[in-house]
C-alpha cells in the first residue's frame, strides 16, 4: 500500500514525532510505500530509505492559526492525491484515520475551564473537523473514547481504541536482576535514603499530572521519598523529595523505584504507566488516567482528588502485592509491531472526501 502519514512537523522532539519515525520504520520494513505530509521539516531527521516527504506551504499565517491552516491545506492535498491509506497523527481534514491522543473539551472540563479564548475555540474546531472527516478515529484509551462520544458525538462504531506503542527494547524487566546495584548507584549519585520507599514521579507538566497532590501528602509519608524526573518545580515545600532532572536511561529509574505514582487530574493515557509496568515496577494512578485500564494486577486506581486515600494506600504499599506478568505488554498489544497491526486493520482504498 501507499500510506500517507500526516503530521504538522517532521522534527526530532515530542512523543508524536517519535511515533511518526517509528511508524515509517515499521511500515517500510513491511514493504509499504510511505509518504510523510508535513509543513515543518528538520533536514537533520533521518528517514528510512524510500520514504518520501511532501512539505506543504501554508503562506503568511499567524502562529495561532497555523494548525488550522495546515488542516485545510492537507484536505486539499489529499483530494489531489491517490494514497491507499491516509493516517493523521493530529487534527487535520480529509484523512481516512486519525489518532486521538487527547481532546480539548475533555481537557477543559477536567480543569474546570470554560474555554472562551480564541485559542480554545480553534482547538475545539480542529477536534470537530478531524473527527467528522475521518472514517476511523483511534482514541488512546477507553476514557478518551467515551469523551469523544459524549462531548463530540463521535459514533462508537467509528472508533477503535489504540494504546500508544511501547518501545519494548528500551522498557522491559530485563534489568530487574540488577535492581539492587542500580538502587545503590542512584542513592550514591543523588544522596538518596535506601531505607525509604522510593516513589517515582515522571512528568513535564507537573500541575496537570498531579505533583501538587504529592506535595500536599508528603508530610504524612515519613517512610517514603519522592523522586521527581523532569523539570524542577520550586513550589514543592517539603524535604523528603529529590529532583533528578531529565534521565537519559529512564528504564534504570523505573527499575530502581519501588513504585511509580501518577495522580493526574487529567491524562488521556499516560505512557509513564506502560513504561513502568514493562520494567516490572507497579504503578498507582488516579481515576483521571486513561492507562488505568491496562494496570491489571500491577497497581491501584485511586480517587483523583482524595488526598487521604492516597496517604492510606501509600502507607500500606507492599511491592509483592502487585505481580506483573512477564508478557504484560504483549497482553495489551503494546509492542510496535502489534500496534501497527491494529493501526492498519481498517485500511481501505481512499474514499471520496465528504
Amino acid at each position: 500500500m501507499h500510506i500517507a502519514i500526516i503530521h504538522r512537523r517532521l522534527v526530532l522532539r515530542g512523543g508524536l514525532e517519535t511515533r511518526l519515525l517509528n511508524y515509517t520504520r515499521e511500515l517500510t520494513r513491511r514493504g509499504h510505500r510511505v509518504t510523510v505530509v508535513c509543513y515543518k521539516r528538520d533536514r537533520g531527521v533521518e528517514l528510512p530509505e524510500g520514504v518520501e516527504v511532501v512539505q506543504l506551504e501554508l503562506g503568511p499565517v499567524p502562529n495561532p492559526f497555523r494548525k488550522y491552516r495546515f488542516a485545510q491545506v492537507v484536505r486539499r492535498h489529499l483530494r489531489r492525491s491517490a494514497y491507499d491509506y491516509t493516517l493523521s497523527l493530529g487534527r487535520t481534514g480529509g484523512q481516512q484515520a486519525v489518532l486521538a491522543p487527547g481532546n480539548h473539551l475533555g481537557y477543559l472540563a477536567a480543569r474546570g475551564k470554560r474555554g472562551r479564548s480564541v485559542s480554545d475555540r480553534l482547538q475545539v474546531a480542529l477536534d470537530r473537523m478531524a473527527y467528522r472527516e475521518s472514517d476511523v478515529v483511534f482514541p488512546c484509551s477507553a476514557m478518551m473514547r467515551d469523551e469523544l462520544h459524549a462531548l463530540y458525538g463521535v459514533a462508537l462504531d467509528r472508533m477503535r481504541i489504540l494504546y500508544p506503542p511501547l518501545d519494548t527494547a528500551a522498557f522491559s524487566d530485563s534489568l530487574q536482576p540488577q535492581r539492587e546495584p542500580l538502587r545503590q548507584a542512584l542513592a550514591t549519585e543523588h544522596d538518596l535514603p535506601l531505607d525509604k520507599v522510593w516513589l517515582l514521579f515522571v512528568s513535564t507538566g507537573h500541575e496537570r499530572k498531579g505533583l501538587p497532590v504529592l506535595d500536599r501528602i508528603l508530610p504524612d509519608l515519613p517512610d517514603c521519598h519522592l523522586l521527581v524526573a523532569g523539570y524542577p518545580d520550586p513550589r514543592l515545600r517539603h524535604t523528603n523529595y529529590t529532583y533528578l532532572g531529565f534521565v537519559k536511561q529512564p528504564a534504570t529509574l523505573y527499575t530502581a523505584a519501588d513504585l511509580t505514582v501518577h495522580p493526574a487530574v487529567y491524562e488521556p493515557f499516560g505512557q509513564v504507566v506502560s513504561e513502568s509496568l514493562a520494567c516490572g515496577t507497579p504503578v498507582y494512578v488516579s481515576e483521571g488516567v486513561g492507562a488505568k485500564e491496562v494496570l491489571g494486577s500491577g497497581g491501584r486506581i485511586l480517587p483523583t482528588h482524595d488526598d487521604a486515600a492516597w496517604v492510606a494506600a501509600l502507607r500500606s504499599y507492599r511491592r509483592a502485592d502487585y505481580p506483573i506478568p512477564t508478557d504484560w505488554a504483549e497482553q495489551h498489544s503494546l509492542p510496535l509491531a502489534d500496534h501497527v497491526d491494529r493501526l492498519l486493520a481498517p485500511a481501505v482504498p481512499q474514499q471520496k472526501l465528504r
